[in-house]
């Protein structure tokens, strides 16, 4: 992330009328800094300057959604989407939209009309499972998470969100047999906290929960930036705990 963040100023400074180079610079400021003002001007300069680009209208539509502003980044991504209609990354946000309005069904349909157009599209089946769990389908949630492992190859995203379907199925001895694994000192892997923090979630462990996530917050773990807005992450936040993460990370 720091050498993106110098490439994207270094073409910013090139060229400052380049769409492209605000909307690097901006997603640097997004997901790695987490200056979401900052990141703001960024996104908005790069729809300005490339109003008719699906990539900047939905990445600024993706940010909005994380800072809770769900009605105009809605409108952003159904731009995006009209912009490029067979576009799944596209359409799966606009699902993402959905889930962090708690509208599960809605999101539902529309992970299920990504998948319509590119049924290899693993992310649409993450996130298809991510809703089936909010809505307590645990079965067919795992069924999505087995289908995204025979496309991309086991995770430790995938492994820990099999893990957290397992506890709030009550398998809690199968989920911590996947904790432990994620747990265990390997050389050639990189275990996400946020995974791990996901687990002792399921399990009803906050406080090991918001050991992880701090740790996340260390290491500037880029899946943090839902933290404000995931539906996973709702059993912490009337927590002070966790509040000070969120203020942390400029979050609220």
């Amino acid at each position: 992330m720091p050498k993106a963040k110098a490439s994207a100023l270094k073409a910013v400074k090139a060229d400052s009328r380049l769409a492209e180079a605000h909307l690097a610079s901006g997603l640097v400021s997004e997901l790695y800094d987490w200056d979401c003002s900052k990141a703001r001007q960024s996104l908005r300069l790069a729809v300005d300057l490339s109003p008719g680009s699906a990539t900047t209208l939905f990445e600024y539509g993706f940010l909005l959604s994380r800072m809770g502003e769900l009605d105009e980044s809605f409108l952003l991504m159904r731009r995006a989407r009209e912009l490029d209609p067979l576009s799944p990354v596209i359409n799966t946000n606009l699902g993402v939209n959905y889930y962090y309005q708690r509208q599960y069904g809605l999101a539902v349909r529309q992970y299920i009309e990504a998948l319509e157009l590119d049924s290899s599209y693993q992310p649409a089946y993450y996130r298809l499972a991510l809703a089936h769990l909010q809505q307590g389908s645990v079965a067919e949630a795992q069924a999505c998470l087995d289908k995204a492992e025979q496309l991309t190859g086991p995770s430790s995203r995938l492994r820990a969100l099999s893990g957290y379907a397992m506890a709030r199925a009550g398998r809690r001895v199968a989920a911590r047999t996947i904790l432990n694994e994620l747990l265990a000192p390997a050389q050639d892997r990189y275990i996400s906290p946020v995974s791990v923090a996901l687990l002792y979630l399921g399990l009803h462990e906050t406080r090991a929960a918001l050991d992880w996530l701090e740790r996340a917050r260390e290491e500037h773990d880029v899946s943090l930036v839902d933290l404000n807005v995931d539906p996973l992450y709702d059993p912490l936040r009337s927590l002070p705990r966790f509040r000070r993460l969120l203020a942390s990370m400029n979050l609220v």
